[in-house]
Order: C-alpha cells, then sequence, then structure tokens
C-alpha cells in the first residue's frame, strides 16, 4: 500500500486496504480475546504510578485523529492542563483508546468528537462525547456485555470485536472507578470516574 513495490492500480489498492482493514480486525480481536481472559482469569494486576492523565488524553486524541480524518471528524480534547492520577499508565491508555475509537467508528462524517477531564474532589472525571446517532434505550446494556453488540452500525460499514467496551469497563473496575453513559438521538457520553493522585 506505501507503494515500496511499485504502482497499484484503482482495483489493486481496494484489494489490499480490505486486506489490511480485516487483518487490523483479527490482530484487534486477538489482543481484546487475551486482554478479556486475563480480567476473567483474575490474573490481571495494575502497575501503578503518577502520571498526568491530561498528557496521554493530548496523546490519545492526537492518534484517533489519524482513523477520524477519513471522515472528517475533529476530536476536541479539553479540560485541565494538567491532572495527576495514580494508576496503571498502558491499562488508562486503553481505557482512553477504546473510547475513542468507539466515538469514531459510531460518529457522523464531518462531526465533532469531544474528550473532557477534570479533578471534583478527590475524584478525576472523564467524559467522551460524541455526534453519532445515540444507542436505543432498550439495548444500552449490552454495550458492556463480553460481545455485546447493539442495532447501530458504524457509520463507515466499521466492525466490532464486542470486547472492547467489556474490557473497558473491567479496566475501570479494577481502578475502583466506575463507568456509564448517556445516550439521546444526535449523540452519546461516556463518563468515567476514577480515583484521584493523593497530595
Amino acid at each position: 500500500l506505501s507503494g515500496s513495490s511499485g504502482h497499484l492500480d484503482h482495483r489493486q489498492r481496494k484489494a489490499l486496504e480490505s486486506v489490511a482493514g480485516m487483518s487490523r480486525f483479527m490482530f484487534g480481536l486477538v489482543e481484546d480475546l487475551l486482554d478479556f481472559s486475563s480480567f476473567e482469569s483474575g490474573q490481571v494486576t495494575l502497575e501503578r504510578h503518577l502520571f498526568d492523565l491530561a498528557s496521554e488524553i493530548a496523546d490519545a486524541s492526537e492518534a484517533n485523529q489519524l482513523l477520524a480524518a477519513p471522515k472528517n471528524i475533529r476530536i476536541e480534547p479539553l479540560g485541565q492542563d494538567r491532572l495527576l492520577i495514580h494508576a496503571d499508565q498502558f491499562k488508562i491508555r486503553q481505557v482512553l483508546n477504546n473510547l475513542l475509537s468507539n466515538a469514531v467508528n459510531y460518529s457522523r462524517p464531518g462531526s465533532l468528537i469531544r474528550v473532557r477531564a477534570w479533578q471534583r474532589d478527590d475524584t478525576v472525571q472523564l467524559t467522551v462525547t460524541d455526534q453519532g446517532p445515540g444507542i436505543p434505550k432498550g439495548e444500552l446494556d449490552r454495550l458492556f456485555a463480553p460481545f455485546g453488540r447493539t442495532s447501530v452500525r458504524g457509520t463507515a460499514g466499521e466492525k466490532s470485536t464486542g470486547l472492547g467496551l467489556a474490557i473497558t469497563k473491567r479496566i475501570i473496575l479494577a481502578h475502583k472507578g466506575k463507568i456509564n453513559l448517556t445516550s439521546f438521538p444526535g449523540g452519546t457520553i461516556f463518563t468515567v470516574h476514577l480515583p484521584g493522585a493523593e497530595e
């Protein structure tokens, strides 16, 4: 696809893009299955240390902006410039990427995704808000279930393993936090609460 093996005509490029997309999906599925089995077997250990959540949000927003660009979706990080938490940095990064990639998949082309984080008392709150079609009220309980899917489809035909949000919830619960969502026609808001860093 990079052209390193020579020029590709339109038919060849479309075929290779299809192979690449399916390969990424299969790779993601294997990773999700390994992560989920670790949580289910109780073999997950958190490697907590102090880090800046605001910096992680900026990095995750920039990385997912590459995925959002073909749909002309803009990701806008907001909130405090510095926000320290004591948590497993890799797993919190996984939470951010799961929530942002999910928002990109289900957002309308040309829309806006807002990521906001702030400290409230001894809790850090994070919201990811998209401008997608929303999720029917009767299907909300499926979202955090393993392999849970709703009738809503990705706006560009994106495939889902059905494990990303289930893993996200387990990571947050392991940190003694909680996650919930509000959905309505025209958007969905995921809200995460995590314990803040002690002084």
